[in-house]
């Protein structure tokens, strides 16, 4: 694990402003359950307190109800009669002739137009010859477009069109029509006073006499009108506005509006409220049955106190309360996974990607519960643990799972099945689940948590009493599609690495591949160096395990710890030929730095290929801040001034456990390369001399590693290099 830098104030200001921005997205956005009114439907038992008015209110009558005493009173005036008017059809046929003849005219007129004008007559005889044998033409085209014989066709159609208008549209005349009585009328199957017949009339822009309906209807009409594009665009404009607009009043009095009134009055009194409630009025008892009265009132309340019936102000310290409890969570939950983590420091980055994460689950929960509520089970319950389990321990999965169960119970209805629910699935995938480094980790992971909700959906039916039969499947297919859900943590875990600098199992995994870029060239340009690199990386695998260090991050960093050295790889021993050492030929204090120099340009190249900084601390802190020994005591036997500075690494120590086990797996490998006659007792001694040589210079002092743990290394370097270095049997020849 990565050692943790000391906490600066924009460190804690950024934390702070984490942790307040999700609380309060989680605490203002998630519905009261347990401050919002109980609900019930008609006909079912009021499991609540007893409930009274907060407040004096009126149940108002619904539309039916009023729509029935206006029919009632509509009743009470005489039904009127159709009949047809034929002085109307005939003048509207008139007007209509008239009128489209004039159109007709103008149309024709204006293609004409349009049309390129005819020559001037008027410069010589032949001219005018031509300019009237053009015009001609014009007036032949023009008579093409627009025949008269469509003329009589659309008269025609007019004619037909008004006549079966008056048959299904009649204006009538109600039966008790007198000069002293009601003027009212029928129009469409609306009853209507003088006053609203004559305002219909001169209402601008209604048009109530064109009916698509009966013009399609004619016969003739399509085929014509297909051919004529210009046919449907006249017809329309020759009819006449309105039927009314001939209809001839003067000779009836206008005393209907008494009548009107009358109408009118007898709306007003119609009583708008159904029921009334006083304030502390008692609403619906503690199991009694709930009638639609009630219902309705319960709907009221609801609309008017927003859900609940408490005052904006209660409603506002109970939402600060809830918020200081999810910013407490937060912030605990962020404190101990970094505690659990690191085993000793506090992190702001490991705080951040906590708090992000819970926060981002239980908005998953939030949308949830608001948008779709009878479909919680579709949750993924696995993706927080998971992804904390992919980049960090059990423990700290754990404390993950235990935040957002929480959180989340306070969110949805269903809170404590949902909450065993999560528990439950959450510490069957964190113990159940070794590692996440492969896609087929999060196959087993899915189907993981298919098996462990549909056992928990089993229990239910049960204790609900149900039998568990093919009718139930159904209920599975959310827990279907929250096991496919899980796989959405493969895409968090990448998000959450590029955001927050952290360094998954996935990742690394994919980095401890031989045939990555950087690894590659590796083994072409420096296949000795490439080779140390492998062994150093099985070293420092085994001994991380055995003291329970991060394996595989020990191993990446291994990898990758030696790849300044493709710089200037013949100054490197494992890269140098027989009698080829360029270090005969160069002053100590120059071969020094040539040595030294493969750390910096190491981090150049990290940099280039962008390995994460994790991998990038490992080539720093290998050699640490500890002296090119062999060079050094060279210098000192050698040259007359040996500045001790010239001959150290620039460092720093390392930093974290896995960073020290890669510098004293380093130094055994190339050490054991060394022993001429290699056996279990020299293999010991050397592996001792140079990791007490490291303890000595103080090498470990910023990395947390314990002398036993140091041992516990030994130990393990020490088997494994002697199995390395075992001696083979020899094989006797064969016989001929």
């Amino acid at each position: 694990m990565q050692k943790l830098k000391p906490v600066s104030l924009s460190g804690y200001l950024s934390l702070g402003a984490c942790i307040l921005l999700w609380a309060g997205i989680i605490a203002f956005t998630s519905p009261r359950h347990s401050l919002v009114l109980d609900t019930a439907g008609s006909g079912e038992i009021w499991q609540g307190q007893d409930l009274v008015a907060p407040f004096a209110f009126d149940i108002l009558r619904d539309s039916v109800d009023i729509n029935q005493d206006v029919t009632e009173i509509k009743r009470q005036f005489p039904i009127p009669l159709f009949f047809n008017d034929s002085a109307s059809v005939r003048q509207h046929i008139a007007l209509y002739n008239v009128e489209f003849s004039l159109l007709f005219q103008e149309e024709k007129r204006r293609f004409l137009d349009q049309l390129q004008p005819s020559p001037d007559s008027s410069a010589s005889d032949i001219q005018g010859v031509i300019s009237a044998v053009y015009e001609s033409m014009r007036k032949e085209e023009a008579e093409k477009q627009y025949p008269s014989s469509d003329s009589l066709s659309m008269v025609r159609f007019g004619q037909e069109y008004i006549r079966s208008y008056y048959q299904q549209h009649a204006i009538v005349l109600s039966p008790t029509f007198s000069l002293e009585g009601d003027a009212r009328f029928l129009l469409n199957n609306k009853v209507l006073a003088l006053s609203q017949l004559l305002s219909m009339a001169t209402f601008e822009g209604e048009d109530l006499f064109f009916d698509q309906e009966i013009l399609d209807g004619l016969p003739g009409w399509e085929l014509f009108s297909s051919k004529n594009e210009w046919s449907k665009t006249m017809i329309e404009n020759a009819l006449p506005k309105h039927p009314l607009s001939t209809l001839d009043m003067g000779k009836y009095r206008k005393n209907s509006a008494e009548v009107q009134l009358d109408i009118q009055r007898a709306m007003l009194s119609i009583d708008s409220i159904k029921e009334h409630y006083e304030k502390g009025e008692l609403i619906v008892a503690q199991g009694e049955k709930v009638g639609p009265d009630q219902v309705q009132a319960l709907e009221i309340l609801r609309t008017k106190s927003k859900d609940s019936l408490l005052s904006d102000t209660e409603l506002f310290r109970i939402d600060l309360a809830k918020f200081l409890l999810i910013v407490l969570i937060l912030f605990g939950g962020g404190v101990a996974v970094s505690k659990s983590a690191t085993k000793r420091a506090f992190s702001i980055r490991l705080n951040i990607v906590t708090t992000s994460l819970i926060g981002l689950f239980c908005l998953t929960a939030v949308f949830t519960e608001l948008y779709i509520p009878g479909h919680l089970s579709i949750i993924p319950l696995a993706i927080a643990p998971v992804v904390i389990l992919a980049f960090y321990d059990r423990e700290s999965a754990l404390v993950v799972l235990l935040a957002t169960a929480g959180l989340s119970s306070i969110i949805v209805s269903d809170s404590w099945a949902f909450l065993i629910r999560h528990l439950v699935v959450g510490v069957g995938v964190i113990y159940w689940v070794k590692t996440i480094r492969y896609w087929s980790d999060f196959l087993r992971l899915s189907l993981l948590v298919l098996s462990i909700n549909a056992g928990f959906e089993s229990l239910l039916f049960m204790l609900g009493g149900a039998e568990i039969s093919a009718d139930a499947l159904w209920v599975l297919s959310d827990v279907a599609v929250q096991s496919f859900l899980t796989f959405l943590a493969l895409p968090i875990i990448l998000l959450f690495e590029r955001l927050y600098g952290t360094l998954s199992e996935l990742r690394l995994v994919e980095l401890s591949d031989i045939n990555k870029p950087l690894l590659k060239k590796l083994s072409n340009e420096t296949p000795g160096t490439f080779q140390h690199s492998l062994q150093v990386a099985n070293l420092a695998e085994y001994a991380a395990e055995t003291i329970g260090a991060d394996g595989l991050l020990a191993k990446v960093g291994a990898l990758y710890h030696d790849v300044g050295k493709m710089n200037d790889p013949q100054f490197f021993i494992e890269n140098q030929h027989p009698g080829q050492n360029p270090h005969e030929r160069l002053a100590a204090r120059i071969s020094a730095q040539k040595i030294i120099e493969h750390v910096t340009q190491g981090l150049v190249t990290a940099k280039e290929y962008r390995l994460p900084h994790a991998l990038q601390q490992f080539i720093l802190t290998h050699h640490g801040d500890s002296r090119v020994e062999y060079f050094y005591q060279k210098s000192l036997r050698d040259d007359d001034e040996t500045r001790e500075s010239d001959y150290k690494y620039p460092g720093p120590p390392p930093q974290t456990k896995e960073e020290a086990i890669l510098m004293m797996a380093d130094a055994a490998e190339a050490s054991s390369k060394s022993l001429k006659a290699p056996d279990e007792e020299s293999i010991s001694a050397m592996v001792d001399k140079v990791i007490d040589k490291q303890m000595q210079e103080g090498q470990f002092r910023a990395s947390n590693i314990t002398i036993q743990e140091i041992n516990m290394c030994k130990a393990a370097f020490k088997s494994r290099l002697n199995n390395i270095h075992h001696i083979r049997i020899a094989y006797p020849p064969e016989k001929k």
